[in-house]
């Protein structure tokens, strides 16, 4: 054996004669299943420090540490920091302040399985929506993903977009030099269109005609806010209705109520269009019209 161990034993022996046996970092480590790495962090940063060191330098730990580690490593299992485990948890002095942190810790991982339910509900729709392409697309994935994060409910209509349509609403082609899809502007629009949605089928429900001063309204809102959404670029309007209403056809199921929302609002925007004196607008609808009419398959 060499030298320097002969002298580590009759350091610990010594350091243990009246009372029980002291365990180096490695015994701890091992006993605790955590690298003698991790140990040493802790050390360094002042949550685990040994019982004593040898004339050596070796570091010694108690059964005191091992309760200790055995705190420390339970709390960050229940995913307190160590920065909290330190400052905060270490320093209390009545069960208020350990539930109050307990509260705090339980509403943090409430957070954190909300983000999980949405990214398991963000990944099963992309796993259907994988599974419907022909072939792999990761541009159509990510957008898909994007369209999924913002809440658009017409993620599904995405596998009916050809790729340069893709690129122009989600890379960035906007006259502002954002994406059309995916810029935070974008995301209060698809909000907006939700609750216009909502707004329409209520109107439907309650039998209110297009036509009328809630319907009239209602058609500004919607065109205004399709407009911005696409930039005033009515061509790729145009290009979009198409998708979806392509995307509607090969899924109805999907598109159910947006389909009964477009009862209300399709004659709403007929009569809006009829009636407006918005030179802008009327140019707009003549141009979409147009483009639709010289589309249409």
């Amino acid at each position: 054996m060499a030298a320097h161990e002969h002298q580590n034993n009759r350091e610990i022996t010594s350091a243990s004669s009246s009372s029980k046996p002291l365990l180096t970092v490695g015994e701890l480590a091992k006993r605790m299943n955590v690298s003698v790495r991790t140990i040493q962090y802790y050390d360094r940063e002042g949550l685990l420090e040994p019982k004593m060191k040898t004339e050596s330098g070796h570091r010694l730990y108690s059964d005191e540490e091992v309760v200790k580690l055995y705190q420390i490593l339970s709390l960050k299992d229940l995913g307190f920091s160590l920065k909290d485990i330190k400052y905060k948890i270490s320093n209390m002095r009545s069960p208020q302040d350990v539930s109050k942190v307990l509260k705090e810790q339980i509403g943090s991982v409430e957070e954190k399985l909300r983000k999980l339910q949405e990214q398991k509900r963000i990944l099963k729709a992309l796993e259907v929506e994988v599974l419907r392409g022909k072939s792999v697309n990761f541009t159509r994935y990510a957008a898909i993903i994007t369209s999924l994060q913002m809440g658009n409910e017409f993620y599904w209509a995405i596998a009916h977009m050809d790729d340069e349509l893709l690129s122009q609403l989600f890379s960035g082609d906007g006259n502002d030099g954002e994406a059309f899809i995916g810029s935070e502007c974008a995301q209060d629009l698809i909000d907006q269109m939700g609750k216009q949605r909502v707004q329409a089928l209520a109107l439907l429900d309650e039998g209110v005609s297009p036509d009328s001063p809630e319907g009239q309204k209602l058609a500004q809102a919607w065109w205004e806010t399709c407009m911005r959404l696409v930039h005033g670029d009515v061509a790729l309007l145009g290009r979009m209705s198409f998708a979806i209403e392509e995307a509607m056809s090969d899924h109805p199921e999907l598109g159910a109520v947006h389909a009964r929302s477009l009862e209300f609002i399709g004659p709403a925007l007929q009569a809006y269009f009829e009636n407006t004196t918005n030179e802008k607008v009327i140019a707009d609808a003549e141009k979409l019209f147009a483009y639709l009419q010289a589309n249409e398959s």
